[in-house]
């Protein structure tokens, strides 16, 4: 693994351990915390699907931390991305992030965007979700556009 990406991946823990330290909580939630909606530690699998026909192409783990007061931390591996989240009634919430993407040398290529819609189970415990998302190169010009759906449960 060259240089640059093993830094990456190293931070995105970093900024990942800091999160749960800088919020003072375990992360499996008591049942208290999962009176409290969505916010919490997630176990997700991504399942990208084609957006015309929604038949699914591949899936993958990932993990997602929907921090109280609106932030969001996805990490699916070799990268962490950065968003906000919204409750927006009952147990439905909208999500947004971003992904950094860096070409094989290490420059700087441009980003993923995505924007989720956020369904959670009567109980808390798992969520599903749709997604679309926006790949760019590094001056913002859409190369192409995604889709996909989340399953999550609590960790």
């Amino acid at each position: 693994m060259d240089t640059k990406r093993w830094v990456t991946r190293a931070v995105g823990t970093l900024v990942i351990a800091a999160a749960l330290l800088g919020q003072g909580r375990d992360v499996r939630a008591s049942e208290n915390e999962r009176s409290h909606g969505i916010e919490g530690a997630w176990r997700t699998v991504v399942t990208i699907t084609d957006c015309a026909t929604g038949s699914a192409q591949f899936s993958f783990p990932s993990l997602s931390l929907f921090i109280t007061g609106g932030g969001l931390i996805e990490s699916n591996g070799d990268q962490g991305g950065l968003g906000e989240w919204q409750h927006v009634g009952g147990r439905n919430y909208t999500s947004v992030y971003s992904f950094l993407e860096f070409n094989p040398d290490g420059t700087f290529a441009g980003n993923t965007n995505a924007w989720s819609t956020v369904r959670l189970s009567a109980n808390g415990n798992t969520f599903s979700s749709t997604t679309t998302a926006q790949i760019t190169d590094a001056e913002g010009t859409v190369l192409f556009e995604a889709c996909g759906t989340r399953a999550g449960r609590r960790l």
